[in-house]
């Protein structure tokens, strides 16, 4: 029975393709450096009628205006999309499932191609039974699960050298995503808990943005003979949003429409946001003697917009001393 299914799940998958291209240039000067590249990968899935795309954009650069003021910057740009994915997952919903736990061994899976019962095209699946189980290639052509994608990382900065020992820095970051997942239930399609088989629609969308704007101030000098100072100062601002909708048709009035006002029932949605702002100030010290002695402190800072106003501030601090016993001690060789 299990060698039958078998046997009809590696005839049902077909050879999948992976082809990855790219293009990459890049450029450089007395002041500047310039990269752009760009790449584009496709993906046909062993599952039939699946398959995956993405594309890939990067641009770095970099440029000294004197040799006090520079600037630097990096975007990162990605995009999965696909029409179709399938679903490995426990349950009818699972094409694997189906055939290698459930399906028959009086059957063959070449039958199933044909996959609609004549004159009732877009209505009912042919299968082998009809209780709880589906038709692999009517799940692969009409049960579809849009997915996409959009990643976008970003970074610039502007350094300035005030002398041999100070310099300043602004900097921000962005990170931020999108995801929209769609899937089409067609009729007569059965999974656990949707029994009646007369199809759905459901859509889920989710985003999220991140953005991190540092000011810091960095000092490293000889304070007096022996005794050198390393001090980084600065202040942070976090902002974070995120959101998601979800939405579902509660049975279909038409078959093959997918929408929500094809709904048979109240369409059944949830949704969430989610926001923060944290506004921080750091700073690192590092005090050495003669490279003998370093004492080293830091501290943060952190105000939260999550918690209750005058009980939403925290302060990290820590110190420390340190020395190196063996660059004015003799230690046996050993130690």
């Amino acid at each position: 029975w299990v060698a039958r299914g078998k046997d009809n799940l590696e005839r049902f998958l077909q050879t999948g393709v992976l082809s990855t291209n790219n293009v990459a240039v890049s450029a450089s000067g007395e002041k500047y450096n310039l990269r752009f590249s760009t790449s584009q990968t496709s993906q046909k899935g062993i599952v039939p009628n699946t398959k995956l795309n993405i594309t890939n954009f990067n641009l770095a650069s970099d440029y000294k205006f004197t040799n006090k003021l520079s600037f630097n910057s990096n975007l990162q740009y990605n995009r999965q999309y696909t029409p179709n994915i399938p679903d490995i997952n426990y349950g009818p919903n699972s094409i694997i499932y189906n055939m290698t736990l459930w399906a028959g061994a009086d059957w063959d899976v070449d039958d199933m191609k044909n996959y609609w019962q004549p004159g009732k095209e877009g209505i009912q699946q042919i299968y082998a039974e009809y209780q709880r189980y589906n038709n692999p290639y009517f799940m692969s052509y009409e049960w579809l699960r849009g997915h996409q994608k959009t990643d976008i990382i970003g970074q610039v900065g502007m350094t300035y050298k005030i002398n041999d020992f100070l310099e300043a820095m602004v900097r921000s970051q962005v990170t931020t995503w999108s995801l929209f997942r769609s899937e089409k239930m067609p009729y007569s399609a059965g999974s656990y808990g949707r029994d009646e088989r007369r199809g759905d629609y459901r859509e889920d969308r989710r985003n999220l943005f991140e953005n991190n704007t540092d000011v810091l101030v960095k000092f490293d000098k000889d304070l007096f003979s022996g005794f050198n100072a390393k001090i980084w100062a600065g202040g942070n601002i976090r902002t974070f949003e995120y959101n998601s909708q979800y939405g579902s048709t509660d049975y279909l009035n038409v078959p093959g429409l997918y929408n929500f006002n094809n709904s048979s029932n109240p369409v059944r949605t949830a949704n969430f946001v989610s926001d923060m702002r944290v506004n921080s100030a750091y700073y690192s010290a590092d005090f050495t003697y003669k490279n003998l002695l370093t004492l080293s402190t830091t501290g943060r800072v952190d105000k939260l917009s999550t918690l209750p106003s005058g009980n939403n501030t925290f302060f990290y601090p820590s110190v420390s001393l340190s020395t190196v016993i063996s660059d004015y001690v003799s230690v046996p060789e050993v130690i």
